[in-house]
């Protein structure tokens, strides 16, 4: 007797199709391209140089890394450092410089993000892997990477540096995603970045949360300090690149007469 076979095809809406793909494709690294070994895979050092060799030919650049999608992408705001635009710069790894790069800071994540081509000529983004890279430098900022600053009071991070002389101030970026669920036509939004900042000294680094940590940390040079940030309008945590460098730059030079 003939059984009768009842097939039910169940047709996804297209969104839905595509996000299930987005999905699927998040959860693989960007190295799966090319063919590991059990000991590339136990090496991330090697892992990242088969990678690179795959994304960019024989030139074992840069690091590791996966698929970036952004985690709030409908959100109002953006997890970026200064604007979500792509912006020309340069990252330093284990002594090479590799300049010429579309990159993104992703404060919320901490990450590195990297616009490019892999050989075939497809645009590809890519979240690096931040423990492989040393400093960076973009839009005339140059970031740190904790790691090889190896203080234990240092939150994992990348920190922004501004002078190199005796003393120099370290700035690490938070940016917070804030999601009300009352609010149904909202995708949450991003809050502007805060800035928490360390005096580094001989090696020895020293939060400086507010003006007045500020202040206390170059204790017999308070009142010249002062006035000189009264003169130049100078806002310690809301105060630009320019700013900062002429703050550094004076108070190394009190520090040294």
């Amino acid at each position: 007797m003939k059984k009768n076979v009842i097939r039910i095809t169940v047709r996804l809406p297209r969104i839905v199709r595509f996000f299930l793909i987005i999905a699927l494709a998040s959860s693989y690294p960007v190295e799966l391209f090319s063919q590991r070994s059990n000991s590339i895979t136990s090496n991330p050092g090697k892992e990242q140089l088969e990678f690179f060799k795959y994304l960019y030919g024989t030139d074992d650049i840069l690091v590791n890394g996966r698929v970036y999608i952004p985690k709030h992408y409908r959100s109002i705001g953006h997890p970026y450092f200064e604007n979500d635009n792509w912006m020309r710069g340069a990252l330093f790894i284990k002594g090479r410089t590799y300049s010429e790069l579309l990159v993104k800071y992703d404060i919320e994540l901490d990450k590195i993000i990297l616009n490019t081509n892999i050989k075939n000529g497809t645009a590809t983004v890519i979240e690096l892997n931040s423990e492989a890279i040393d400093s960076l430098y973009v839009d005339n900022h140059f970031f740190v990477n904790s790691e090889i600053l190896k203080s234990p009071i240092l939150d994992k991070n990348f920190y922004e540096k501004i002078r190199g002389d005796k003393y120099s101030l370290f700035i690490g970026y938070k940016k917070k995603f804030k999601f009300n669920p009352t609010d149904f036509s909202s995708y949450g939004r991003f809050e502007e970045f805060r800035p928490f900042m360390y005096i580094s000294c001989n090696g020895q680094y020293s939060k400086v949360s507010s003006k007045r940590a500020f202040l206390n940390y170059f204790k017999p040079h308070k009142k010249e300090i002062r006035k000189f940030m009264r003169k130049k309008k100078i806002k310690l945590l809301k105060a630009d690149l320019r700013e900062l460098d002429e703050l550094m730059e004076f108070c190394n030079m009190l520090t040294t007469e």
